[in-house]
């Protein structure tokens, strides 16, 4: 049983489309590197420049690598049209990207978010 998905190497058409935001480093960066290695287009976006350059060496030239911060309407608006533009659509969405303030989880609170 082989890894690979239709449209990977051998197969006629490009691969399946993923778009992995946080992908620049850790979980996000090793699923990037694993879904190409299966056959997929790939893109990965972040937004610290040290990791997006870092991003760009480490992962094969194949891997679009993008600066976006998850949290603004305008950069998915235009990591989307990049995607489209590029990929022609997508087949996974990996929402990977976010942000951690470790504490004991007594410590914990409720805090609402704005959904504008």
């Amino acid at each position: 049983m082989s890894d690979a998905v239709p449209g990977s190497a051998g197969d006629s058409g490009p691969g399946p489309a993923a778009l992995i935001t946080g992908g620049t480093s850790g979980i996000g960066q090793a699923t990037a590197l694993l879904l190409h290695q299966r056959g997929y287009q790939v893109i990965v976006t972040g937004q610290n420049p040290a990791t997006i350059a870092a991003a760009r060496q480490a992962l094969p030239e194949a891997v679009v690598v993008l600066r976006a911060d998850a949290r603004s309407l305008d950069d998915a608006g235009r990591v989307a049209a990049e995607a489209r533009e590029r990929l022609g659509g997508l087949d996974v969405l990996f929402l990977n990207a976010g942000i951690t303030r470790p504490g004991p989880v007594a410590g914990t609170r409720r805090v609402p978010v704005s959904r504008g």
